[in-house]
């Protein structure tokens, strides 16, 4: 049972019981323990990652002998060749020379989609639902470990959707529009990012209100207290609506 229904049941279960003044507790407790059982599942998938690593680069250091030891990586991204020295950021505005819109973004939008995650070439998560829902559901569908190293291709990213990226850790993400507060975020934590559109805030649609989900996270400074204010305020909406 994914934490969205758990956490449902709980509500449910507490209000028929009029134990409505403890609810908060209970989805804090079960927010917890789905943290841990994260924890454990990345542990164990860092440490087989940095086994791997440690593997290939004595089989590279035996192939290229002691003279290569001091040279640097590179890649070419998007046509940029871009250094890589100890998993340092590399922010890019790539777009498509047609639209001035991110190839992935365009595609995007030309599906009717609002989020798409993938892993390679391989679509993981995609979703046409609105708001900061998709992206919270992915990571209660999918799991943080699997979620790592993915690319996150959104409509809007702002502070919300930043911190909950930052919480998986994703290598790149994509996106129409972002925020001074998300930007500020992914270079905090070192994640790769293409946006064609910064802006000071992400609102509600047709006004100036800040978006609810931004509001919640306002004073958050962790992912881990982004993720866990997301929760809470996802369930408060689903409440209210039933």
């Amino acid at each position: 049972m994914s934490i969205n229904r758990q956490l449902d049941t709980v509500t449910v279960i507490a209000e028929r019981c009029h134990l409505g003044q403890f609810v908060d507790q209970g989805v804090k407790l079960m927010l917890y323990t789905d943290e841990c059982l994260s924890d454990l599942v990345d542990g164990v998938s860092e440490l087989r990652n940095n086994c791997r690593r440690l593997h290939e680069n004595y089989l590279r250091s035996l192939e290229s002998g002691p003279n290569d030891s001091g040279s640097k990586s590179s890649l070419n991204y998007s046509g940029n060749k871009l250094a890589q020295e100890h998993g340092s950021p590399r922010h890019t505005t790539t777009v498509s020379s047609a639209t001035g819109i991110p190839d992935m973004v365009r595609t995007l939008r030309e599906q009717g989609l609002s989020l798409q995650i993938l892993y390679g070439n391989v679509a993981i998560y995609s979703s046409n639902k609105a708001g900061m829902r998709p992206l919270l559901e992915s990571v209660s569908c999918l799991g943080r470990a699997r979620l790592r190293g993915t690319i996150v291709v959104d409509k809007v990213v702002g502070k919300a959707a930043a911190l909950l990226i930052a919480y998986f850790r994703p290598r790149e993400v994509q996106c129409g529009t972002m925020s001074i507060r998300a930007k500020n975020i992914l270079d905090r934590y070192q994640i790769t990012y293409c946006s064609t559109e910064l802006v000071s805030e992400i609102c509600r649609p047709g006004s100036d209100d800040l978006c609810p989900f931004e509001r919640a996270v306002l004073e958050a400074e962790t992912p881990l207290q982004g993720y866990r204010r997301l929760m809470l305020r996802l369930l408060s909406l689903t409440n209210k609506r039933d």
